[in-house]
């Protein structure tokens, strides 16, 4: 695929409701992936993660986060390793050079791609404004690919009619089992869980001014099971991140939280700073105690 040298951005993107609402790492990632080395004439490009995350400094987190914000919000696909924008044909003036460009970018694109929703809607945006050139014409979607799609489209629904009836015959667990309109899944299903992660969300909330949003709260609980993979306890993960006044989930390093966790919970803010402060005297004392000879 060609890649573009040049890339301009309307001052107007400041202005737009959609990314004064963005919060900063979201408006960093966006304006990444418009303005990227690896973006084409087509708004569709391949890469990873792992290159996001280096070239912007964000955490591996922090990104899969946003990008399924922009994904819900109908503006980014993220699928096998490839990026769309959504509306970026939209916002180019395209000359026949670019337009031809572009239309190779999308012939070199894999199937798997070519049957996505929005490449649809990239495709038929060129055949309604170029209806003429031949080479937007000769662009399809594979048949195959389409009923693959279709078969999925299928295993989802009946998934959803499956998760439908479970709810239905089990309609107050369910519901106790939610958190900011998202199930918590059933690896982290606990009472303690339950309690902790809505004392997560007030931290986040007061600390960090940052309102959980549904992609939020999914990437949470992916990162949560993560750690549990890795042997670590999802309840003392999010007390230690409440606890260091965090806001991202990471595996306990800690020696003291794991049998301390508990009285720390329940400890008063008053006790709790007079304790280290005795700790901290403590401590001083016995350097003191040792460079002396005493």
């Amino acid at each position: 695929m060609g890649k573009s040298k040049k890339r301009s951005i309307d001052t107007h993107f400041w202005n737009d409701t959609y990314t004064g609402g963005l919060d900063r790492d979201e408006k960093y990632l966006y304006i990444y992936l418009i303005t990227n080395p690896l973006t084409n004439m087509l708004g569709i490009y391949e890469i990873r993660v792992e290159r996001m995350c280096f070239d912007t400094g964000l955490d591996e987190e922090s990104v899969r986060e946003a990008l399924s914000k922009f994904e819900k919000d109908g503006k980014v696909k993220y699928v096998d390793g490839y990026i769309i924008l959504v509306n970026f044909v939209k916002n180019q003036n395209y000359n026949r050079n670019m337009i031809k460009s572009a239309v190779t970018d999308m012939k070199d694109l894999p199937d798997s791609i070519k049957q996505t929703s929005f490449f649809r809607r990239i495709l038929s945006w060129f055949k309604e404004h170029y209806p003429n050139l031949e080479a937007v014409k000769d662009v399809t979607i594979p048949n195959k690919q389409m009923e693959l799609g279709e078969a999925v489209n299928a295993g989802n629904q009946e998934q959803e009619e499956e998760d439908n009836k479970s709810k239905s015959s089990t309609k107050k667990p369910s519901q106790k089992w939610r958190t900011k309109g998202v199930p918590i899944p059933e690896p982290l299903r606990t009472d303690d869980f339950k309690e902790v992660i809505e004392q997560y969300w007030k931290h986040l909330q007061s600390t960090f001014k940052k309102r959980p949003s549904i992609p939020m709260v999914q990437g949470k609980f992916r990162r949560l099971i993560e750690l549990q993979s890795q042997g670590h306890d999802p309840v003392k993960v999010v007390q230690q991140t409440i606890n260091d006044g965090n806001k991202k989930f990471y595996a306990i390093t800690d020696k003291q939280f794991e049998s301390n966790n508990k009285t720390n919970e329940q400890e008063d803010p008053k006790q709790k700073a007079k304790r280290h402060y005795e700790q901290t005297q403590r401590i001083m004392q016995e350097n003191e105690s040792s460079l002396t000879g005493n």
